[in-house]
């Protein structure tokens, strides 16, 4: 499956063939589901393409609020983090 031509790879995701292009040549950001998607059919957990993902699909407010609370910090001392 690694030597799948653009066309068939789009078509295979059923992904638009721009959509590909943007990733590959105009650093655009892939939606995350997108990348489920490519994650299914390569067998690769989420974490694999950028940490950003994993959070997003595992609660990332719990993740932030356990954060916050860890570190006793109020909300406004949590956003002067950022």
């Amino acid at each position: 499956m690694s030597n799948l031509e653009r066309e068939d790879f789009t078509r295979l995701l059923h992904f638009h063939y721009d959509t590909l292009e943007g990733w590959e040549l105009h650093n655009v950001m892939p939606k995350p589901e997108s990348l489920l998607k490519l994650c299914d059919l390569f067998h690769v957990p989420i974490g694999y393409f950028h940490e950003y993902y994993e959070i997003y699909y595992n609660n990332p407010g719990k993740i932030v609020r356990a954060w916050k609370d860890k570190n006793s910090y109020s909300y406004l001392d949590a956003m002067k983090c950022i």
